[in-house]
């Protein structure tokens, strides 16, 4: 990775080395002699960089460029050029790094468009591919808008992300293109066999398109033993520091541009009727510009080829051809490859790191990439050693214990058609013996990218006790035992993190939260038999039934007794009337009710008034009891509630009636804490044997009724609640015991740093977050237990209270039923005697009538009558037998 990185880099410096000779030579190409001109034409050149601290420099190289063309003393196809034109320089530097659109639009208003310029050299050298990449961007995007031709060389253009090619932007690209930089990549893997190598990369500006140039590279080779590992672990940086420009490098990019544009207008063709041709038509005022010449110049230009050496311009070397792709990029590039020694060379091409003078690193030329070939001499490798490095080492192995709890780590069968495992194969076999099955879940899948990303690969296996950890006399059984004796090289389930553990075993970060908390059933609700009663509470309830039930009939009655028109303060009513103070009473309560049953209507305007009061207060009363009663009829939900472990039911369990029922899993750490700090508690678990062997078990002794409630891991317990298919449990009480989950390991590991650095990185980036919502979310939730989440029908043990008021009116009638035969025995005799002058009407008329002489012999006429009718028909009866009988 390290030798990937650093040719990556120097890819930089080759590009700058690459680009020296282009602009110096030229092929061989002539005016048209036939073309005459009056007067020589002005033609402007603008040099667009930004403000470093060498920019007087720059500005001396480009004008000194022009200055030498103009005097005829460049290159042998320029030497006629000033005889027609004369070149004029011009600047618009850009501030350093990040610049705005207002100085974009101040320079190519203010000085491209001003000065009609007819070529654009845009230069930039820095390589952070952040909003410095993202400006220069824009600056192009917004200068090809002129119809300008440009030569642009960017070391960032590998971040560029135009929709278009280059040249559909008049734009000549000459820093090399990261297609080049992929080829001498694979070059140097090829020569050292390097079948297996991983890209660094991030997420900045450039770097998906270096990844599918890089994919798309290795498809075109025939060799296809390479294979592609992306691993993205930190930010892919191209050091400008480590590498910068040398001082004559920018300066004769600059310089020779001027000269690779004179070509381009050396192949123009002109007409007798030249005039300021090559002058753009570029404004800020108008939203069309199309320069015809300007397209001719670019495709002049494109079309050209120039032959040197790119490392210099005056070492005599001119074997390398430059020419463009019908794209505008770069055909072939040389690129340079450099190696960091441990002994600093005297060749001026070596580079110190950190321009250390002293220090004993330095990069020193040893090979070149150009025409598809790779040339390279011997290189120091790591740990000065001569011999490259066989490969990538390969992963180490490790041991790894764990136990079955979901969600954490959930097992199943292997696929009974095939034998395959979607998850990870496990050994869930016992002492002696393998079973392989297929694990999965929270703690899986976090322990395959701990595996990916640190490189190891493991053996999943259960501990064969089955025992979470607990230290006895004898020493540590379980998961912790396996990591003591180091069977295992890590430990990885939902494991508690406590300080007797700690003593023994490292371990990890937390990677999450838990807690101890309690599992109970959640319970059909049942009705109250008085629900009828609740919407009104009962102080309502007995202003009704006695001020206003009571007020209302004695009111009316009142009201009719004193009516001149009725009873007129007599004991009975006018002929034709029936009124009193019960019938007062049954008009009350008929109407209260909006019985469908016979009344008798009083007959006073003041009584029947108050009666219509009554009707509208009843009304009024029964609407607002029927709304309420609506949300007292609703199921409701009932289950067990704690305020934590500390809770009554959970000390003195036997205290209550029936004795409270609560277990958890033997050997665990809620065992244990049990044992260390509730000791009453923990007694009555050992001492009624209600410990279940695991999480499993003790859920399902809940559901069965087996016991009241599962004390447990709270991450769990609440799983397995969210997870109910009948969303039949959850979780009450506060947290206790608050400790996380982490991964173990023996003592003094050289994995827990590791492992502990990439736990922080997974919090960082969410990792551990989207786990727990896959892992640990389920459909079942707290809120979905409370009352009114949903509609059932209703049993019979839901409508007991309207059972029970049928009851109570049939008891009530029974009651009324018995009272009149006790009157008509024991009670009327003595009430007549009472009642001389016939006061008992007024309270009832069926009871004046009974106290009464023409009632009783009423009465005594109608058995009559009733008994004359029974013994004439047993008459009629003997009659017909007889009849019957004789014939």
């Amino acid at each position: 990775m390290l030798c990937f990185t650093k040719i990556c880099i120097l890819n930089f410096s080759f590009c700058i080395f690459t680009l020296n000779l282009f602009l110096f030579v030229s092929t061989n190409h002539t005016f048209n002699n036939q073309q005459t001109f009056q007067e020589k034409q002005v033609v402007h050149i603008a040099l667009v960089y930004q403000n470093y601290a060498r920019s007087k420099v720059y500005d001396k190289a480009f004008k000194e460029s022009i200055r030498n063309i103009n005097s005829g003393q460049s290159i042998t196809i320029l030497k006629k050029l000033p005889t027609k034109f004369i070149l004029v320089p011009l600047d618009c530097i850009l501030p350093r790094g990040r610049f705005f659109p207002s100085h974009v639009l101040d320079c190519l208003c203010g000085v491209v468009a001003s000065h009609k310029v007819a070529l654009i050299v845009f230069v930039s050298a820095s390589e952070e591919f952040g909003e410095s990449t993202a400006a220069a961007q824009y600056f192009l995007q917004m200068a090809v808008q002129t119809g300008i031709p440009i030569i642009a060389w960017n070391a960032d253009n590998a971040g560029f992300t135009f929709s278009k090619p280059m040249s559909q932007y008049r734009i000549l690209q000459l820093a090399p293109p990261i297609q080049h930089q992929v080829r001498a990549i694979l070059a140097l893997l090829r020569r050292y066999q390097w079948a297996r190598f991983g890209v660094v990369m991030s997420k900045m500006a450039g770097s998906q398109k270096f990844l599918k140039m890089l994919q798309d590279e290795i498809q075109e080779q025939e060799d296809r033993s390479f294979n592609t590992t992306d691993r993205t672990r930190r930010i892919f940086q191209t050091s400008n520091a480590m590498f910068p420009p040398a001082d004559d490098v920018l300066p004769m990019i600059i310089g020779l541009a001027p000269k690779f544009f004179g070509i381009g207008l050396s192949k123009l063709e002109f007409n007798k009727s030249f005039d300021k041709i090559i002058s753009s038509n570029a404004n800020c005022n108008s939203s069309r510009i199309n320069w015809p010449i300007g397209k001719q110049i670019y495709e002049n230009m494109r079309s050209s080829f120039l032959k040197g050496n790119p490392h210099h311009q005056k070492d005599g070397l001119d074997s390398f051809f430059y020419t463009f792709t019908e794209e505008g990029i770069l055909r072939d590039s040389y690129l340079l490859i450099s190696n960091l020694r441990s002994k600093r060379s005297r060749d001026s091409s070596s580079l110190l790191i950190d321009g250390e003078q002293g220090g004993t690193l330095h990069w020193e030329r040893v090979g070149e990439f150009t025409n598809g070939q790779l040339r390279i001499a011997d290189m120091e490798w790591p740990e000065g050693k001569a011999n490259p490095p066989h490969g990538t080492p390969d992963k180490f192995h490790l041991k790894v214990v764990t136990l079955h709890e979901p969600p954490f780590v959930v097992v199943t069968e292997l696929d009974p058609e095939n034998s395959q495992c979607p998850g990870t194969l496990c050994d869930w076999g016992f002492e002696n013996n393998t079973l392989l099955k297929c694990c999965t879940g929270y703690c899986v899948d976090l322990l395959n990218k701990l595996a990916t990303d640190i490189g190891f690969s493991y053996t999943f296996y259960k501990v064969r006790d089955e025992k979470w950890g607990i230290k006895n006399e004898k020493g540590w059984n379980g998961l912790i035992q396996d990591l003591v004796t180091n069977k295992a090289d890590m430990c990885v389930t939902s494991l508690k993190l406590n300080s007797e553990r700690a003593r023994d075993v490292d371990f990890s970060i937390p990677f999450l939260e838990t807690g101890i908390s309690i599992l109970v059933k959640i319970r059909s609700g049942v009705l109250s038999p008085t629900a009828f009663l609740e919407p009104f509470e009962y102080s309502t309830w007995a202003i009704i039934l006695i001020v206003s039930i009571q007020g209302a009939a004695l009111s009316i009655f009142l009201f009719e007794w004193l009516s001149p028109d009725s009873f007129d303060k007599k004991n009975y009513p006018p002929p034709g009337h029936k009124f009193s103070i019960c019938r007062s009473y049954w008009l009350v309560w008929a109407t209260l009710f909006s019985a469908s049953v016979s009344t008798d209507v009083p007959r006073s305007s003041v009584s029947r008034f108050m009666s219509l009061i009554w009707a509208a207060f009843g009304i009024s009363l029964g609407g607002i009891y029927t709304a309420n009663l609506a949300a007292f009829m609703i199921t409701r939900v009932q289950y067990y509630q704690f305020i934590g472990v500390d809770d009554e039911k959970l000390n003195y369990p036997e205290h209550q009636n029936p004795p409270f029922r609560f277990g958890t899993v033997e050997g665990g750490n809620t065992h244990e804490t049990m044992r260390q700090n509730w000791h009453r508690m923990h007694s009555y678990v050992e001492t009624n044997k209600f410990y279940r062997d695991n999480i499993s078990a003790g859920v399902e002794s809940v559901r069965r009724g087996e016991l009241d409630a599962f004390i447990y891991d709270a991450m769990v317990l609440d799983h397995q609640a969210g997870k109910d298919p009948n969303c039949g449990l959850m979780t009450v009480g506060k947290w206790a015991s608050m400790t996380g989950y982490g991964i173990g390991f023996p003592k003094n590991s050289p994995l827990v740093s590791r492992v502990n650095h990439f736990m922080l990185q997974y919090q960082q980036r969410g990792d551990l977050e989207r786990l727990q919502n896959f892992w640990l979310t389920g459909s079942c939730s707290p809120e979905s237990n409370t009352q009114g989440s949903g509609s059932s029908p209703l049993g019979v043990e839901n409508f007991l209270s309207a059972f029970f008021l049928l009851a109570v009116g049939i008891l009530l009638s029974l009651i009324c039923l018995a009272f009149e035969f006790l009157y008509c025995r024991h009670f009327r005799a003595p009430l007549k005697k009472l009642d001389q002058n016939g006061w008992c009407g007024i309270i009832s008329m069926a009871m004046a009538k009974s106290l009464s002489f023409t009632e009783a012999v009423d009465r005594v006429q109608e058995w009559r009558r009733r008994w004359g009718r029974q013994e004439q028909v047993e008459e009629n009866d003997i009659e017909k037998e007889e009849f019957v009988f004789h014939h």
